[in-house]
């Protein structure tokens, strides 16, 4: 019988139920717990490597949603769980 190491047992990924089609169906935006804390990722839609758009610690990514022209991602965080939630924007030139 194959025995794990606690790491591997614990090592768990959450998805934040918020997740967004780029306009052009090109990536999708979306938010996991991979690093510990919920952080804005986008990865393409056909398969490929995720990229972390935010690193935060402290705040934890609420929502995710595109610009109707692509241009930004717009963003729900709240800070140490204190759920006043704001609205924050990324440019195309970050999300790439």
């Amino acid at each position: 019988m194959k025995r794990y190491t606690f790491d591997q047992f614990s090592a768990t990924r959450v998805y934040y139920p918020s997740l967004d089609y780029s306009p052009d169906g090109s990536h999708i935006a979306h938010i996991t717990n991979t690093t510990g804390q919920f952080n804005l990722w986008t990865i393409p839609s056909g398969g490929g490597v995720a990229r972390q758009l935010t690193a935060y610690t402290d705040n934890t990514v609420r929502a995710v949603q595109w610009s109707p022209d692509g241009e930004y991602l717009v963003f729900q965080m709240d800070q140490n769980g204190d759920e006043f939630h704001q609205l924050y924007t990324l440019s195309k030139a970050s999300t790439g």
